[in-house]
């Protein structure tokens, strides 16, 4: 070995213990001649430089100088995590150690082999020590993904130079890929937040002003069907389940039903109650799939901030899942977790889940089109269906209506499992990439479709009905199972009551406590904005920056600023926030003009802050807090919540 390699490969040794076994285990077989394509050459400055199949993948002339002019871009010095995609022999990460040594940074190679190449061209001794590096030695791509997510993948620099990947570009290609369709959910999920947050708030606070602490969780049915041999065919409300419907009597027989909101309609027209229905949006559109319908031999699965006339549904019983909304799972630290289930966009997603959730090894999907058989949008006689015939008049009608649908969305063109083309959109390919990663994680699960019009996804694959029917029928067995599960009784009921109150009375000390912080920071804003514009002095500024520093800490630390997040504006809202205050220019050369900005800045958020808080005081307790212009101080509430 030369001493490059002795050196690096100790210092990885030490940052990295428990990577090293990996990378050394390919040192016997290492050798930079064997690596086919791969030829190391001098660089007219006499540095080393290489080439992959004929491609350069650094400078002929100057590699180092050619890394030290890319590393000062702006797409590296505004991020705050830099991704390589490969790296070639080393010389841009090591120089972005070097001048960057706050930032993240994570170097992704899935053979061992090219990282042993780069450890014999130089010294890594810059990557080795830095504090905050991540190397992705031949991960999967879905542990990719989830540490990327962590640093935030909108804080992320994707760094990928297209000769230094071709010695797997398939590999990098799909993380790119992943990544891709992780932000697209990201923004969905940004934009939907800002749209309906308010609202899952008002209906969450309602609940729990209600009944909600009445509704055990779903806990109670985990892995009841484990070795069960019973199958789960989820039923969701593609146009194709219509051809399900006339067989779905035998297959209750055989299988446990679970139904999504959108295709309850359908299932109790076919005459058949399911045993679970899965109803988690809370918006209002979604509680009108259960207007007038009731369905006393089935489950509802919800959740705490689902629409308030769905806890009035008539069924067997209601159940909750874990919320996916920060005071939901601020009660549930008290009162028990109720059983998280995944959410991929798509109610059916979370059907998908429980049925793994419960222990079914087989799972059918019926009416899962993700796409627009036929220019089809959903099933005949759902909600969606009514709503356009009950508005369809005669210069617009409903062929009128759903072409308008269909053409005011972006659609795009797949392959059904028939192999025929398939219209749907962004956003249904990213339910169907859902699909495909939790099949492809849970492989103990198996997942097949009745439907061939619904769009094909990998590693689910199709199976037809007389294939379900060859099962035992098991109707009987299977109530049997779901019955065994132990009724809840009164006491724990009265139990969980008390504990709601524990926790309501937890939250209300907790936001009170931060709003007194948060008035504390607009009060030290205003008093510095007043006094720069009288002095001019900087100082002032930089001290006032220090002291809101500590405050936030104090924020991060506060028991209630997770409930705050569900409305605070998103990042793109607060810009436009910013714009109509006036911030939208920071001279940077100007330290002064800068630091004003960051404080006006500052102050808006602040304010904002104080707004989330005041609406969860409005629609939790009887009074909310507010500053007084004369000493800013809160208005203590004197009245605690209480369920009654």
């Amino acid at each position: 070995m030369n001493s490059f390699l002795n050196n690096n490969l100790e210092l990885f040794k030490s940052r990295f213990p428990s990577l090293y076994p990996k990378l050394i285990s390919h040192l016997s077989s290492f050798s930079m001649h064997l690596l086919p394509g791969l030829k190391l050459t001098k660089a007219r400055n006499n540095e080393l430089t290489a080439k992959y199949n004929g491609a350069l993948l650094h400078s002929a002339y100057n590699p180092t100088n050619e890394a030290k002019k890319r590393a000062r871009a702006d797409s590296f010095s505004t991020a705050q995590t830099l991704v390589f995609y490969g790296f070639g022999l080393g010389y841009l990460p090591n120089i972005c150690a070097g001048l960057y040594s706050k930032k993240n940074i994570v170097l992704i190679e899935p053979d061992p082999l090219w990282v042993l190449v780069a450890f014999s061209a130089m010294d890594w001794s810059p990557i080795l020590a830095h504090t905050s590096c991540v190397f992705l030695l031949h991960a999967p791509q879905n542990t990719i993904i989830q540490i990327l997510e962590n640093f935030g993948l909108k804080d992320c620099s994707h760094i990928l130079q297209p000769a230094q990947i071709t010695h797997n570009s398939r590999y990098f290609q799909n993380i790119r890929e992943l990544v891709k369709r992780n932000v697209q959910k990201q923004d969905i999920n940004s934009a939907t937040l800002d749209r309906f947050s308010h609202l899952w708030l008002r209906n969450l606070c309602r609940n729990i002003h209600s009944s909600l602490y009445k509704h055990a969780g779903i806990c109670k049915f985990k892995n009841i069907l484990k070795n069960k041999n019973l199958p789960a065919i989820i039923l969701a409300a593609g146009p194709s389940l219509e051809k399900v419907l006339p067989y779905l009597s035998e297959l209750k027989k055989r299988c446990i039903i679970i139904c999504v909101d959108t295709a309850l309609k359908a299932c109790l027209r076919a005459g058949v109650q399911p045993d679970f229905i899965v109803l988690v949006d809370p918006q209002y559109w979604n509680a009108r799939h259960l207007d007038r319908l009731s369905a006393p031999e089935s489950i509802l699965i919800t959740e705490s901030a689902a629409y308030p006339p769905v806890f009035r549904f008539k069924c067997k019983e209601i159940i909750l899942c874990t919320s996916m909304f920060p005071l939901g799972q601020y009660i549930e630290k008290h009162t028990g977790t109720n059983g998280k289930l995944a959410a991929g966009g798509s109610v059916a997603s979370s059907a998908w889940d429980f049925a793994r959730y419960i222990g079914c090894s087989l799972i059918v999907t019926a009416g899962l089109d993700l796409g627009f058989p036929n220019k089809k949008t959903h099933i005949k006689g759902s909600t969606f269906e009514e709503h356009i015939i009950q508005t369809a008049h005669r210069l617009s009608n409903t062929e009128t209506a759903n072409t308008q649908i269909l053409h005011n969305i972006s659609t795009n063109v797949k392959k059904d499992y028939n192999g025929y083309q398939l219209a749907t959109d962004t956003r249904m390919n990213l339910y169907a990439w859902w699909f495909e990663s939790k099949v492809a994680q849970h492989t103990q699960v198996q997942t097949k479709t009745l439907t061939a019009e619904s769009l094909a996804i990998p590693g689910i694959s199709m199976c037809t009905i007389e294939e379900i029917l060859q099962f035992k029928q098991t109707e009987q067995v299977a109530q049997s199972y779901l019955n065994s599960v132990p009724k809840e009784t009164k006491q724990s009921r009265k139990n969980r009551k008390k504990l709601f109150n524990q926790a309501l009375g937890e939250i209300h000390i907790a936001l009170e406590e931060l709003f007194n912080l948060i008035t504390q920071a607009i009060e030290l804003c205003n008093a510095t904005l007043e006094t720069f514009e009288k002095h001019r002095n900087v100082s002032v500024i930089t001290q006032t920056l220090s002291k809101l520093d500590e405050i936030d800490v104090c924020i991060k630390k506060s028991k209630a600023a997770p409930l705050a997040s569900l409305v605070f504006p998103s990042q793109k809202k607060l810009e436009t926030i910013y714009k109509k205050a006036g911030i939208v220019y920071c001279d940077t050369e100007n330290y002064a003009i800068a630091c004003q900005h960051t404080v006006l800045k500052s102050k808006i958020m602040y304010k904002e802050l104080a707004k989330t808080i005041k609406l969860h005081f409005s629609l939790l307790f009887s009074q909310v807090p507010s500053t007084q212009s004369d000493n800013r101080t809160m208005r203590m509430c004197s009245s605690k919540f209480t369920i009654m």
